[in-house]
């Protein structure tokens, strides 16, 4: 796991996470945006289910994004 600041943006009163740039190679399974790829395995609809998951489970306030 990834060392993750929480910021608090108080000029537009929204949330933001910082986390360390990584390099390497890493499969996106959805972005920023929450645009989704289209799965080709168990694992990947368990993913995508996921971050769906965050989105109504918090009566669609927060949204897991950005999953590699």
């Amino acid at each position: 796991f990834l060392d993750v600041s929480l910021l608090h943006w108080r000029s537009d009163g929204q949330w933001l996470t910082v986390e360390k740039n990584m390099s390497g190679h890493f499969r996106k399974y959805n972005n920023n945006t929450g645009e989704e790829i289209s799965p080709s395995s168990g694992l990947e609809e368990a993913i995508l289910a996921f971050s769906h998951w965050t989105y109504e489970y918090t009566n669609r306030e927060l949204l897991v994004l950005d999953l590699q």
